[in-house]
């Protein structure tokens, strides 16, 4: 299995046929007018048996494993982490592809403006593993009182 896609969104579910409906994607932009702060998001792990690149003609070994999710605030400091395990029932097409999608909650909290990260890692259970990390930038309500606001609302070097 690999990660194929990630998503941040306000709200996601699955129906049971594994259908995806997802509402405000990928918030990665957090206007927050005041600290300290705290935001809840869902956050989307899609994983395939399907090699990257073969279009539907080669599969890995389904497997299992863990995905953990955690968001670093940032100084660095882990503020939340989450883990919960993945699985599907056996293949029953060897040439149709399987596709899960882990579901968590993730509340993202902090006391600073900058850039936090939301850390994804999958480890399935036969040894490999995947990580990936997303910017998440909150950042304070911008004024245009600036000469030069109205091209940059948000100075990264100063809350980093």
């Amino acid at each position: 299995m690999r990660v194929e896609q990630i998503f941040l969104a306000e709200a996601a579910v699955t129906d049971s046929r594994g259908a995806l409906a997802l509402i405000g994607v990928n918030q990665r932009v957090l206007v927050i007018p005041a600290m300290p702060f705290s935001i809840g998001l869902r956050c989307v792990v899609t994983l395939t048996d399907e090699v990257a690149g073969t279009i539907g003609r080669e599969f890995d070994r389904q497997t299992n494993g863990n995905i953990s999710v955690g968001v670093v605030d940032p100084e660095g400091r882990t503020t939340f982490s989450v883990t919960q395990m993945v699985g599907g029932p056996e293949k029953r097409f060897a040439d149709l592809p399987t596709i899960l999608n882990a579901i968590s909650d993730l509340s993202i909290t902090g006391t600073s403006y900058g850039i936090y990260g939301v850390q994804i890692n999958f480890s399935a259970v036969d040894g490999g593993a995947q990580e990936q990390t997303i910017p998440i930038y909150v950042i304070p309500q911008p004024t245009f009182t600036d000469s030069d606001s109205s091209t940059r609302a948000f100075d990264v070097s100063q809350h980093a």
